[in-house]
């Protein structure tokens, strides 16, 4: 008889208990067993948006859509891009939230010139407004660890870029993000 079982379709990062009753000869049926508990290892965050740690590398993603990403390492940069619409919801709003660890949040224009960050300290969410009335303007985002040192490849963070035709209000409360 085996004394192994492969399991499939646990979930990563969860406590499961199990047991083992005796099966062999007099103890047949009885209802003595051995009970004990594993926890699966939780798998890394999928990036889909590898390799793009340079600004020439960013990947383009949608307005007004979060995507999920993460700094997998140390000394790993996301770098992303994207173009404002050709009407009149030219006004950027980059929300940064679900935060494993300290990240940052920096805008770039298309010459890569920086126009706005956001350098919160934890894991508290960081925005940047950039209010514009330029069509189709290109921007890049970029996201870092406070330090070097900063990662978690097991946790996604969230992204989420926004356009608006109404400007953004710097003070103005974030919207629910989950």
């Amino acid at each position: 008889a085996s004394t192994t079982y492969n399991l499939t379709g646990l979930t990563g990062g969860v406590t499961y208990d199990w047991r083992v009753r005796s099966n062999c000869g007099t103890l047949s049926g009885s209802s003595a067993y051995s009970t004990e508990s594993f926890t699966t290892l939780t798998p890394p965050c999928p990036d889909n948006y590898e390799s793009n740690n340079t600004s020439a590398t960013a990947k383009t993603i949608p307005l007004n859509t979060p995507i999920t990403a993460s700094i997998g390492a140390a000394g790993d940069i996301d770098w992303f891009k994207i173009t404002s619409p050709n009407t009149s919801a030219t006004n950027i709003r980059i929300i940064l939230y679900n935060l494993p660890a300290d990240y940052n949040v920096y805008l770039y224009n298309k010459s890569n010139v920086l126009i706005g960050s956001s350098i919160k300290s934890g894991t508290t969410p960081d925005t940047v407004i950039y209010n514009s009335t330029v069509k189709r303007a290109v921007y890049s985002i970029k996201v870092t660890g406070a330090s070097n040192s900063t990662f978690n490849a097991n946790t996604c963070y969230s992204l989420r870029a926004e356009s608006s035709a109404t400007a953004y209000l710097r003070t103005a409360a974030l919207p629910e993000m989950t």
